[in-house]
């Protein structure tokens, strides 16, 4: 409830009765009104949580489409023609882009005479080894199966032709008792190549 100065206030000043009425006023509000004001702090606040919560259930969904499930490697989803078109617009720029094709040798004779869940580890470790040996800027994608693919942008040939090699003591290092080799492959992109080119 507002407070208002006596007639016999020594202090016979309007403009100070109005400011502090005008203070009273304003203080009276908020202590009335703060329930008002807790439950909008309070809806904002779930609002806010509600947002993030969607935003990272949605990058977990786009992550889980292009994710391998057994490695943790791109899947062959990533093979967009954004993609291709990104690695174009660099190749024209000047930039080398290089293509590694890895087959990983014997895995049907694994899965035969170890079992399927040997193959599969198999698969884990060299997926492994791949992730391990190459930069935040190249591409790592299982194919299916045994195949995997290895993007190298911004790249040279002979860096390309060294990552085999890298990968293989990589894996020597992680699984020093398994005998898991691969074979591989390299290809320079050229402009107006498409994926199934390379």
């Amino acid at each position: 409830m507002p407070f208002y100065f006596r007639k016999e206030c020594p202090l016979n000043s309007g403009y100070l009765s109005i400011r502090v009425s005008l203070s009273i006023d304003i203080l009276y509000f908020i202590t009335s009104s703060w329930k008002s004001v807790l439950f909008w702090i309070l809806t904002a606040l779930i609002l806010l949580n509600m947002v993030r919560m969607h935003f990272r259930l949605y990058q977990n969904v786009s992550r889980e489409n292009i994710s391998d499930a057994m490695t943790g490697l791109y899947n062959r989803k990533i093979l967009t023609p954004e993609l291709e078109q990104r690695l174009q617009k660099l190749v024209q720029s000047g930039s080398s882009v290089m293509f590694i094709a890895i087959d990983m040798d014997k895995l049907k004779q694994i899965n035969d005479t170890l079992g399927h869940q040997e193959g599969d580890l198999a698969i884990t470790l060299l997926a492994q080894a791949i992730k391990q040996s190459i930069r935040k800027s190249d591409y790592a994608i299982r194919l299916g199966g045994d195949e995997f693919c290895i993007i190298l942008v911004d790249s040279t040939p002979q860096i390309a032709a060294q990552l085999p090699e890298r990968i293989e003591k990589r894996l020597q290092h992680i699984a020093p008792q398994k005998e898991i080799g691969f074979s591989s492959g390299i290809y320079a992109m050229k402009e107006n190549d498409t994926f199934e080119v390379a």
